[in-house]
């Protein structure tokens, strides 16, 4: 019997608190195609990785009983067909799927309706390179099994016609989230959104192989950027080890993202390359990255490197203020490089970083920022400087206010007492710099 569009009664149930025989049936999982006569599309039809026992209806003709690890279809009539799998009578269900790069499936898929009742096992590769996918509906809860494999992994890989990565509803009960290429190359998306719970309980949420992070080159075709709705992300429960290039060459809308207030997980130890090459968009821009004060990371290499470098001058701020760098010990690369254009304006927050372990590596730190005026009131705290003890320096500041206006410079970066006695590398750490530096060396 028939209650609603995709719904139908389960003949074999078991009532909550009975024991017999029954098989509890899941609900649909639906997505919509654009077929053309003669498009083909295959699938990978899974259960734990082995083949499933289940229903399926291809949007045209009867339903169609499939036990086998894949699935395809030939379609005899074009238009919109609705896909329905795991439809009343399956007995194992897909939970590992994913639409084949063979003929046409990949380019006729057009929308995501319903993930279904199902515990998702694997959906690597789910709609990789589905250029016209261009809705995933949020509505529904997207469930996640205890033993996933490779959850993510890719899973919207450079659908191009995605506009919104929206995670509300996607179930954070399992620390099983693989993301690794998750949302990479979806350059039209311009919003983000993480599950209402702020959770994300990732057990890899970076790599650092060349687009295998999960947010990687996302936005840059848009207008404004993407908007990141990030704030308060919690990663306190996360396996992952570090979250190198997470952003790497996004482009941000600066206006209206938000970055601040994260929890980490004591795991995390490397923020390395976190906005690499990033653009942040807008009229007097804001990163906001404040209040990280449970991060425990030792590696802060190129962090921000090259921050804007693509952009014209737009007076962006970056604040990171309360940041925890109690082990801090490589800040090389932090934001730019001799050959890396790093154009934040203003930097809030300076002031507030501790005493790190000592022994750090300040190699090309401030680099080519050539747009930065500091300001007296939030510069390198006391506190920060004395516990640097940098093993290298090398082009540290070097260029630092190089396309400001002269007289415009702002103060110089606070270095006083700054203890160079273990330097090994001190070369160009000033070089091309506007600022009259004033330092107090101890030796």
């Amino acid at each position: 019997m028939r209650i609603g569009i995709g719904n139908t009664i389960p003949e074999r149930v078991s009532l909550p608190g009975q024991s017999g025989g029954g098989v509890v049936i899941p609900d649909e999982f639906i997505f919509e195609v654009n077929a053309a006569i003669g498009n083909t599309i295959d699938l990978t039809t899974r259960n734990n990785g082995a083949a499933a026992d289940f229903i399926i209806n291809w949007g045209e003709g009867a339903d169609e009983t499939v036990n086998a690890a894949t699935a395809s279809h030939t379609y005899a009539s074009s238009g919109t067909k609705v896909v329905k799998i795991n439809k009343a009578g399956t007995n194992t269900p897909v939970n590992d799927f994913n639409v084949l790069a063979t003929n046409e499936g990949r380019s006729i898929v057009t929308k995501i309706s319903n993930w279904g009742a199902t515990e998702w096992y694997s959906l690597r590769d789910g709609f990789d390179s589905c250029t016209n996918l261009t809705i995933v509906d949020s509505a529904t809860q997207l469930l996640t099994a205890s033993n996933a494999s490779s959850l993510f992994r890719e899973t919207f890989h450079d659908c191009t016609g995605l506009t919104v990565a929206d995670m509300s509803n996607w179930a954070t009960n399992n620390n099983v989230w693989y993301l690794f290429g998750t949302f990479n190359g979806c350059t039209n998306i311009s919003l983000v959104k993480i599950p209402s719970s702020r959770v994300v309980p990732a057990n890899l949420f970076s790599a650092s192989t060349a687009g295998a992070s999960p947010f990687q080159n996302v936005g840059t075709t848009t207008t404004d950027g993407t908007t990141f709705e990030l704030e308060g992300l919690d990663l306190s429960n996360s396996t992952a080890t570090n979250a190198t290039n997470v952003f790497a060459n996004c482009k941000i809308n600066g206006n209206t993202s938000d970055f601040s207030n994260w929890k980490f997980s004591s795991n995390i130890t490397s923020i390395g390359q976190m906005f690499y090459f990033a653009q942040v968009a807008g009229t007097n821009p804001t990163l906001n990255c404040s209040g990280w004060t449970t991060l425990q990371a030792n590696n802060f290499g190129g962090t921000f490197r090259g921050l804007n470098n693509s952009t014209s001058p737009n007076n962006l701020t970056l604040n990171v203020s309360n940041w925890n760098v109690s082990n801090a010990t490589a800040f090389g690369l932090f934001m730019g490089h001799v050959y890396s254009a790093n154009r934040i304006a203003n930097i809030i927050g300076l002031s507030t970083w501790g005493a790190t372990p000592g022994g750090v590596n300040l190699g090309f730190f401030f680099c080519n920022m050539a747009y930065l005026k500091l300001t007296s009131d939030d510069n390198f705290s006391d506190t920060f400087i004395n516990s640097l003890t940098p093993a290298s320096m090398g082009s540290a500041f070097q260029s630092i206010g190089y396309s400001l206006s002269f007289g415009d410079f702002g103060e110089p970066p606070n270095l006083a007492s700054l203890d160079l006695s273990n330097c090994t590398a001190i070369s160009s750490a000033f070089s091309s710099s506007r600022h009259i530096i004033i330092t107090v060396f101890i030796y």
